[in-house]
Formats: C-alpha cells, sequence, structure tokens
C-alpha cells in the first residue's frame, strides 16, 4: 500500500486505514513505538514500560499475599460521612469528629522530616 503524508500543522502526518488498526487492535490511546532501520519507518504497538511491569508485578505479589485482607477492607463500611472535597485548593476529607491537634502537629512533623530527609539526599 502506497500513502501520502499529509499536513497537520507544522508537521506531515500519515493517516493509517481503519483496517490496519483493527487488525492491530490500535486506538487511539495506543502508544506507538516508531523506529527505522535507516531506510524503512517501523509503526508498532509498543510494550509495557519497565515502570508498568515492575508496577503490575508488584501489584499481582500484594493480591496473592494480601487479597483476603483486601476483600475485608472493601465490604467494611466508610466512617466518614462523605467523599474528600476541595476547598479553596485544598482536599478536605470530613469525618465528623474533632480532630486534635496533637495528630496534626504529629503529621506536619513526619512530612517536614521527610522532605529534609529527601533534600538532602538521605532518602528515596
Amino acid at each position: 500500500m502506497v500513502k501520502k503524508l499529509t499536513r497537520h500543522g507544522n508537521s506531515l502526518a500519515l493517516v493509517i486505514d481503519r483496517p490496519i488498526l483493527d487488525l492491530l487492535k490500535i486506538d487511539p490511546e495506543t502508544p506507538l513505538e516508531v523506529s527505522t532501520d535507516g531506510r524503512r519507518l517501523v509503526i508498532v504497538p509498543a510494550g509495557p514500560s519497565a515502570r508498568r511491569r515492575k508496577f503490575d508485578a508488584a501489584q499481582e505479589w500484594a493480591h496473592k499475599r494480601y487479597g483476603k485482607a483486601f476483600k475485608k477492607l472493601a465490604e467494611r463500611p466508610v466512617r466518614g460521612k462523605g467523599p474528600l472535597t476541595k476547598e479553596r485548593g485544598v482536599w478536605v476529607f470530613r469525618t465528623g469528629e474533632p480532630l486534635p491537634a496533637s495528630a496534626t502537629d504529629g503529621m506536619l512533623r513526619r512530612i517536614r522530616e521527610e522532605r529534609d530527609l529527601t533534600s538532602l539526599g538521605k532518602q528515596e
């Protein structure tokens, strides 16, 4: 099949016909790997990245090890009364119960310590 490039803004685009897209199971969200052998342009659906493979493996391990606990947690009623809401640019979760200042002070202290360690390069 011989195709011509079409202008798309300041670039050129190759329009791929629907039967080819359907055959390769490519949709607008499919990442494509574009390469060349020096003479030919090669376009193939991209495989999962190393980061995605690592995430999938970790998720599978967690479900094997903690699947029953996850199921129990999913079946528990939620303590809070409502979802997270954004107020003045900050996400807020309302529990309906007062939160002691010591809880927020401790959390802020831990967050600041983690930030300081990260800034110093002592934590990943």
